[in-house]
């Protein structure tokens, strides 16, 4: 039996791209289509067909990829498998079965379904399971995070996490026009008016249908609620209640998230403000030449600028690795300036190199700055050739 993918190779990455692709796909066209009963056009059912069965292909190849488990990477098939039937195994399965495609070929009706024509009720049915694949949009959180730890950048992490927050605000708004438009197409054959008969909407396009909905929702979520588009059935109101507790909710959360981000960047600069206040202060006490300080004062601005994160908070991290880790990641970074001098490659083995990589350290000077003097070096080629 083949061994199951690495979690984090390049085959499995570039398959969980393409699922980020096609469950925004779903998370934006998925409840749209329900919601107003639209019939997609031929060459988007052949795109919804080819995505049914990525997705479907997609419950196979999770029972062959392996999974971190105490920071090891597990490769077996049986603990594999017994994970996954016990997390997302059954979620996916609903999800990702082709229901839409099993009922019109059983019905004698897959060329039709291709062409857009037919969308009856067990087509709906169909559908509200598929709305369970938006539940892998907390998978793309996991799959973001694998190019978090990779790029490593505060500006990419700040930037992607309020991209993050937009998207599931706009998202959010979406799914409620969505379901509001739901609604008032399906209260309307229980009750006998909904806010589509009573505000005359529903002769309109798709897509006025849809602006007018979100416009809605918005408006719901803000707490604005202008009163020119109200529930006129029991159904309705109950939605409008829902939609105004999760619009209090979300508006609280974002409010949050938002001031926690700028409160980091903001405690970052102040730290690098008060690092350079004290140095300042130092300086005068010590009565350091001016020269001297106006020296200091521009290293320490090409420090803050250039320097993302600091070499003690470096250190630090590298702290939290076990001293075989630590060993193994100095001998890979520092080893890799050795050997790629032939001076060191010529003249020294591979355990002295090893042993030499473990004592570089790392400085940073600022440009123009004199590292050592001529002079200093020539005495220095001296004791080497000696």
């Amino acid at each position: 039996m083949s061994l199951p993918l690495g979690p984090f190779g390049k085959r499995r990455t570039t398959w969980d791209l393409v699922s980020v692709v096609f469950t925004v796909y779903e998370v934006i066209f998925g409840p749209f289509y329900l919601g107003f009963e639209f019939y997609p056009s031929e060459g988007v059912m052949w795109f919804e067909l080819f995505k049914d069965i990525f997705f479907f292909l997609e419950i196979f190849l999770n029972f062959h990829t392996g999974f971190l488990k105490d920071g090891v990477c597990i490769e077996s098939h049986k603990e594999i498998a017994v994970r996954y039937v016990k997390t997302w195994f059954p979620v996916d399965l609903l999800a990702n079965f082709p229901y839409s495609e099993i009922i019109a070929f059983s019905e004698g009706e897959f060329s039709r379904f291709l062409h857009g024509r037919i969308y009856g009720t067990s087509l709906q049915y169909s559908r509200i399971l598929k709305l369970l694949r938006t539940l892998k949009w907390f998978k793309i959180k996991k799959v973001l995070t694998k190019f978090q730890d990779q790029i490593g950048s505060r500006v990419f992490i700040g930037v992607l996490g309020l991209v993050s927050l937009l998207l599931y605000v706009i998202f959010l708004a979406h799914w409620l026009a969505c379901l509001w438009h739901f609604t008032g197409l399906k209260s309307s054959n229980v009750e006998a008016e909904s806010w589509l008969t009573v505000h005359g909407y529903q002769g309109e396009s798709v897509t006025q249908r849809y602006v007018i909905s979100l416009y809605w929702a918005i408006t719901t979520m803000l707490t604005v609620g202008y009163g020119d588009i109200v529930p006129v059935n029991i159904i309705e109101r109950i939605v409008n209640i829902l939609g105004m507790l999760l619009g209090c909710g979300v508006f609280a959360y974002s409010m949050n998230s938002i001031g926690l981000m700028f409160r980091s960047i903001n405690l970052e600069r102040n730290k690098k403000r008060q690092k350079y206040y004290l140095i300042s202060k130092y300086m005068k006490r010590r009565n350091v030449p001016k020269d001297m300080q106006i020296t200091i004062k521009r290293y320490l601005d090409y420090l803050f600028e250039h320097q993302s994160e600091t070499i003690s908070e470096e250190k630090h991290a590298l702290n939290l690795l076990s001293d075989n880790l630590q060993v193994e990641l100095t001998t890979i970074i520092n080893g890799k300036a050795l050997r790629e001098s032939a001076f060191f490659q010529i003249n020294f083995g591979s355990k002295f190199l090893s042993a030499m990589s473990q004592k570089l350290t790392e400085n940073i000077y600022s440009p123009q700055e004199v590292i050592f003097d001529v002079s200093e070096l020539e005495l220095l080629n001296i004791d080497l050739l000696k």
